[in-house]
Protein backbone atom coordinates (compact mmCIF):
# COMPACT_ATOMS: atom_id res chain seq x y z
CA UNK A 1 0.00 0.00 0.00
CA UNK A 2 1.29 3.46 -0.86
CA UNK A 3 2.00 5.68 2.15
CA UNK A 4 -0.62 8.28 2.95
CA UNK A 5 0.72 11.81 2.96
CA UNK A 6 -1.49 14.82 3.57
CA UNK A 7 -1.67 16.45 0.16
CA UNK A 8 -2.42 19.83 1.73
CA UNK A 9 0.88 19.67 3.60
CA UNK A 10 3.17 19.18 0.61
CA UNK A 11 2.00 21.90 -1.79
CA UNK A 12 1.77 19.69 -4.87
CA UNK A 13 -0.77 21.83 -6.68
CA UNK A 14 0.11 22.76 -10.28
CA UNK A 15 -0.31 26.36 -11.39
CA UNK A 16 -0.57 27.87 -14.87
CA UNK A 17 2.75 29.60 -14.20
CA UNK A 18 4.50 26.31 -13.56
CA UNK A 19 2.81 24.72 -16.57
CA UNK A 20 4.35 27.51 -18.65
CA UNK A 21 7.76 26.79 -17.14
CA UNK A 22 7.28 23.07 -17.79
CA UNK A 23 6.45 23.69 -21.46
CA UNK A 24 9.46 25.98 -21.79
CA UNK A 25 11.73 23.30 -20.29
CA UNK A 26 10.31 20.58 -22.53
CA UNK A 27 10.65 22.79 -25.60
CA UNK A 28 14.28 23.40 -24.59
CA UNK A 29 14.85 19.67 -24.15
CA UNK A 30 13.36 18.95 -27.57
CA UNK A 31 15.47 21.68 -29.16
CA UNK A 32 18.67 20.37 -27.58
CA UNK A 33 17.98 16.77 -28.60
CA UNK A 34 17.16 17.72 -32.18
CA UNK A 35 20.03 20.15 -32.78
CA UNK A 36 22.58 17.91 -31.06
CA UNK A 37 21.46 14.93 -33.17
CA UNK A 38 21.68 17.02 -36.32
CA UNK A 39 25.10 18.33 -35.29
CA UNK A 40 26.37 14.76 -34.83
CA UNK A 41 24.97 13.68 -38.21
CA UNK A 42 26.64 16.58 -39.98
CA UNK A 43 30.00 14.98 -39.26
CA UNK A 44 33.14 16.75 -40.33
CA UNK A 45 31.85 18.60 -43.37
CA UNK A 46 32.53 22.29 -43.70
CA UNK A 47 28.90 23.24 -43.17
CA UNK A 48 28.72 21.90 -39.64
CA UNK A 49 26.61 24.11 -37.36
CA UNK A 50 27.48 25.32 -33.89
CA UNK A 51 25.26 22.72 -32.26
CA UNK A 52 22.86 23.58 -29.43
CA UNK A 53 24.91 26.64 -28.50
CA UNK A 54 24.13 28.28 -31.83
CA UNK A 55 21.08 30.36 -32.68
CA UNK A 56 18.95 29.33 -35.64
CA UNK A 57 16.32 31.97 -36.42
CA UNK A 58 14.31 29.64 -38.67
CA UNK A 59 13.83 27.31 -35.67
CA UNK A 60 14.51 29.48 -32.59
CA UNK A 61 12.70 32.59 -33.73
CA UNK A 62 13.97 36.05 -34.61
CA UNK A 63 15.29 37.72 -37.72
CA UNK A 64 17.42 35.78 -40.18
CA UNK A 65 20.24 37.15 -42.34
CA UNK A 66 17.74 38.00 -45.06
CA UNK A 67 15.71 40.17 -42.70
CA UNK A 68 12.80 37.73 -42.39
CA UNK A 69 11.24 37.26 -38.95
CA UNK A 70 10.52 33.77 -37.69
CA UNK A 71 8.51 32.28 -34.84
CA UNK A 72 10.18 29.68 -32.62
CA UNK A 73 8.98 26.20 -33.56
CA UNK A 74 9.89 24.36 -30.36
CA UNK A 75 7.00 25.33 -28.01
CA UNK A 76 4.36 24.26 -30.53
CA UNK A 77 6.19 21.03 -31.30
CA UNK A 78 6.63 20.27 -27.59
CA UNK A 79 2.94 20.90 -27.00
CA UNK A 80 2.06 18.49 -29.82
CA UNK A 81 4.40 15.83 -28.43
CA UNK A 82 2.78 16.17 -25.00
CA UNK A 83 -0.67 15.92 -26.59
CA UNK A 84 0.24 12.59 -28.18
CA UNK A 85 2.08 11.42 -25.04
CA UNK A 86 5.22 10.54 -26.95
CA UNK A 87 8.76 10.05 -25.68
CA UNK A 88 10.66 13.22 -26.64
CA UNK A 89 14.08 11.62 -26.99
CA UNK A 90 12.85 8.53 -28.84
CA UNK A 91 10.94 10.72 -31.28
CA UNK A 92 14.12 12.63 -32.16
CA UNK A 93 16.28 9.50 -32.29
CA UNK A 94 13.80 7.81 -34.61
CA UNK A 95 13.89 10.72 -37.04
CA UNK A 96 17.68 10.76 -37.25
CA UNK A 97 17.90 6.98 -37.59
CA UNK A 98 16.22 7.20 -40.99
CA UNK A 99 18.21 7.53 -44.19
CA UNK A 100 18.00 10.66 -46.27
CA UNK A 101 18.83 14.37 -46.08
CA UNK A 102 19.24 16.00 -42.70
CA UNK A 103 15.71 16.48 -41.34
CA UNK A 104 13.89 19.63 -40.28
CA UNK A 105 12.01 19.98 -36.97
CA UNK A 106 8.55 19.80 -38.56
CA UNK A 107 9.35 16.26 -39.70
CA UNK A 108 9.28 15.03 -36.11
CA UNK A 109 5.51 14.64 -36.26
CA UNK A 110 4.98 13.62 -39.86
CA UNK A 111 3.32 10.28 -40.60
CA UNK A 112 6.54 8.55 -41.62
CA UNK A 113 8.34 9.37 -38.38
CA UNK A 114 5.34 8.55 -36.20
CA UNK A 115 5.09 5.16 -37.88
CA UNK A 116 8.81 4.52 -37.37
CA UNK A 117 8.44 5.70 -33.77
CA UNK A 118 5.99 2.89 -33.07
CA UNK A 119 8.72 0.41 -33.97
CA UNK A 120 11.17 2.10 -31.57
CA UNK A 121 8.97 2.01 -28.49
CA UNK A 122 10.36 -1.31 -27.32
CA UNK A 123 13.89 0.09 -27.13
CA UNK A 124 12.63 3.16 -25.24
CA UNK A 125 10.82 0.95 -22.75
CA UNK A 126 13.94 -1.14 -22.23
CA UNK A 127 15.99 2.02 -21.62
CA UNK A 128 13.64 3.14 -18.82
CA UNK A 129 13.59 -0.37 -17.33
CA UNK A 130 17.40 -0.47 -17.28
CA UNK A 131 17.55 3.02 -15.77
CA UNK A 132 15.10 2.08 -13.01
CA UNK A 133 16.95 -1.16 -12.26
CA UNK A 134 20.19 0.82 -12.08
CA UNK A 135 18.58 3.06 -9.45
CA UNK A 136 17.58 0.02 -7.40
CA UNK A 137 21.02 -1.56 -7.78
CA UNK A 138 22.59 1.69 -6.64
CA UNK A 139 20.47 1.62 -3.50
CA UNK A 140 21.45 -1.97 -2.77
CA UNK A 141 25.12 -1.30 -3.42
CA UNK A 142 25.25 1.73 -1.14
CA UNK A 143 24.03 -0.30 1.80
CA UNK A 144 25.96 -3.44 0.83
CA UNK A 145 22.84 -5.55 0.43
CA UNK A 146 22.28 -8.56 -1.75
CA UNK A 147 19.73 -8.17 -4.55
CA UNK A 148 17.24 -10.55 -2.94
CA UNK A 149 17.35 -8.88 0.48
CA UNK A 150 13.97 -7.62 1.67
CA UNK A 151 15.78 -4.86 3.56
CA UNK A 152 16.20 -3.05 0.25
CA UNK A 153 12.61 -1.84 0.71
CA UNK A 154 13.22 -0.52 4.21
CA UNK A 155 12.55 3.26 4.48
CA UNK A 156 15.78 3.75 6.43
CA UNK A 157 17.73 2.13 3.60
CA UNK A 158 16.02 4.34 1.03
CA UNK A 159 16.89 7.43 3.07
CA UNK A 160 20.58 6.51 2.85
CA UNK A 161 20.35 6.65 -0.94
CA UNK A 162 18.15 9.74 -1.13
CA UNK A 163 20.45 11.87 1.02
CA UNK A 164 23.51 10.90 -0.99
CA UNK A 165 24.24 13.82 -3.38
CA UNK A 166 25.74 11.39 -5.89
CA UNK A 167 22.57 9.31 -6.09
CA UNK A 168 20.55 9.13 -9.33
CA UNK A 169 19.67 12.50 -10.87
CA UNK A 170 16.40 11.08 -12.21
CA UNK A 171 13.83 13.35 -10.57
CA UNK A 172 10.98 10.87 -10.81
CA UNK A 173 12.99 8.15 -9.06
CA UNK A 174 14.03 10.58 -6.34
CA UNK A 175 10.44 11.73 -5.90
CA UNK A 176 9.12 8.17 -5.57
CA UNK A 177 11.80 7.37 -2.99
CA UNK A 178 10.95 10.53 -1.04
CA UNK A 179 7.28 9.56 -1.12
CA UNK A 180 8.10 6.06 0.06
CA UNK A 181 10.13 7.52 2.95
CA UNK A 182 7.46 10.12 3.80
CA UNK A 183 10.05 12.90 3.46
CA UNK A 184 7.74 15.85 2.91
CA UNK A 185 10.45 18.40 2.11
CA UNK A 186 11.98 16.13 -0.53
CA UNK A 187 8.54 15.53 -2.00
CA UNK A 188 8.02 19.28 -2.22
CA UNK A 189 11.47 19.81 -3.73
CA UNK A 190 11.24 17.07 -6.34
CA UNK A 191 7.63 16.82 -7.47
CA UNK A 192 7.68 19.60 -10.08
CA UNK A 193 10.86 18.40 -11.80
CA UNK A 194 9.58 14.84 -11.48
CA UNK A 195 6.41 15.90 -13.30
CA UNK A 196 8.47 17.21 -16.22
CA UNK A 197 10.45 13.95 -16.31
CA UNK A 198 7.18 12.02 -16.30
CA UNK A 199 5.69 14.03 -19.17
CA UNK A 200 8.83 13.51 -21.26
CA UNK A 201 8.41 9.70 -21.15
CA UNK A 202 4.89 8.96 -19.82
CA UNK A 203 4.22 5.62 -21.48
CA UNK A 204 7.55 4.08 -20.50
CA UNK A 205 7.39 5.31 -16.90
CA UNK A 206 3.90 3.90 -16.50
CA UNK A 207 4.99 0.56 -17.91
CA UNK A 208 8.02 0.28 -15.61
CA UNK A 209 7.19 2.31 -12.49
CA UNK A 210 3.40 2.38 -12.26
CA UNK A 211 3.37 0.56 -8.91
CA UNK A 212 5.65 3.14 -7.24
CA UNK A 213 4.20 6.32 -8.75
CA UNK A 214 1.67 7.80 -6.29
CA UNK A 215 -1.79 8.45 -7.68
CA UNK A 216 -1.81 12.04 -6.41
CA UNK A 217 1.41 12.71 -8.32
CA UNK A 218 -0.04 11.19 -11.47
CA UNK A 219 -3.11 13.40 -11.09
CA UNK A 220 -0.94 16.51 -10.62
CA UNK A 221 1.18 15.65 -13.68
CA UNK A 222 -1.96 15.15 -15.77
CA UNK A 223 -3.26 18.55 -14.63
CA UNK A 224 -0.01 20.10 -15.82
CA UNK A 225 -0.44 18.30 -19.11
CA UNK A 226 -3.99 19.66 -19.48
CA UNK A 227 -2.75 23.19 -18.73
CA UNK A 228 0.01 22.86 -21.31
CA UNK A 229 -2.45 21.68 -23.96
CA UNK A 230 -4.76 24.63 -23.28
CA UNK A 231 -2.01 27.23 -23.73
CA UNK A 232 -2.22 29.41 -26.84
CA UNK A 233 1.08 29.34 -28.75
Amino acid sequence: MQPTIDISAINMTPTPEFAGIALENMAGFLRHQFIWSRYCCEGGNGNRTKGPDGHYPQWDGGKDRHGRNHKAVWPELAQAVVRQQLNFKTLVDTLFDQNGPLPEPHQLLNDANLQAYQGSKGQALMAVAIEFEHVMEEIRWKVNLKKESSAADDPLVLRLALYDPEFSNNHLSRFCLAWRCRLIKYVEDEWDNAAIDYLLRPEEYEAVMSTVIPDVFRQAANKIRDMILSMPI
